[in-house]
Parts: C-alpha cells; sequence; structure tokens
C-alpha cells in the first residue's frame, strides 16, 4: 500500500506561494573626496509565480536614524562631507516576499585629513634632515 503524502510538495513550494525577490546590483563601497558627489545604485528581480512583479528599493542610512533618504534604485549624496561617512542600505521589496537587503560603505577623504597626513609628512622629513645635520655635525 502507497504512503499517502499530506500538504502540498516541499520543493518549490515557497517559490509558488510567496515569490522571489533578490538583489541583483548590490551598491559597491565608495570612497569619495568632500565635497564630491556620490551615487550607490541597487537593483532587485522580484516574481510571482511567473511573472514579473515591481519591487521597490527603498535605503537606510544605519546606525543613523534621523537620516530619511529618498526611494530608488539610485541614491545620490550630493557635496559629501564627513557626516555623510557611513554604512548604507538598499532594502527591496516586492510585498509578499521578504525583504531582501545589501550594504555598502561610503567613506569621505576629507580636506584636512590630507593636511594631517602631509604634515605628518613634513614632520617625519623634518626628522630626517635633524639626524643628517647631526651627523654632519659630529663629523666635522
Amino acid at each position: 500500500m502507497a504512503m499517502k503524502r499530506h500538504g502540498p510538495p516541499k520543493t518549490g513550494f515557497a517559490h509558488r506561494k510567496h515569490g522571489t525577490l533578490s538583489i541583483t546590483h548590490a551598491p559597491r563601497n565608495v570612497t569619495a573626496a568632500e565635497n564630491s558627489d556620490v551615487t550607490l545604485f541597487c537593483n532587485a528581480t522580484s516574481v510571482f509565480h511567473v511573472m514579473p512583479l515591481p519591487a521597490s528599493i527603498t535605503w537606510v542610512k544605519l546606525n543613523d536614524a534621523n537620516v530619511t533618504l529618498p526611494e530608488g534604485k539610485s541614491l545620490v549624496l550630493r557635496g559629501v562631507t564627513r557626516r555623510d561617512r557611513g554604512m548604507y542600505e538598499c532594502q527591496a521589496r516586492n510585498g509578499i516576499a521578504r525583504m531582501e537587503s545589501a550594504t555598502a560603505y561610503v567613506d569621505v577623504k576629507c580636506e584636512y585629513s590630507n593636511l594631517r597626513d602631509r604634515t605628518m609628512e613634513n614632520q617625519e622629513l623634518g626628522e630626517k634632515i635633524k639626524q643628517r645635520v647631526v651627523t654632519v655635525l659630529t663629523q666635522v
């Protein structure tokens, strides 16, 4: 006597019931100069049964609940400053499947940080010059 299966088959059931949602293009980490523009891009595909279903993309700056970001595949940050530095998350939704997300880190190189680097290089160069002067003076 053959055994009867109770309920729907497990293989592919979640796909048929909930559809699929996947991020096809995740945003990438970016390093930008202060006051430049940064664009993050995120895209998702969504299918319910065999029909394409529109996916909406929203953006969140993680660890910064006070920042409201516009919806859409592209997030453009104009004239970035050090306050824009951080982790950004794109969230894809289609109203049926679970939300999918991907993150990218935006690093902003501030003008003063470059100045600080140059100052440190100058200090190191100054120390080398002092050592050479001391060496020359002791040899005289």
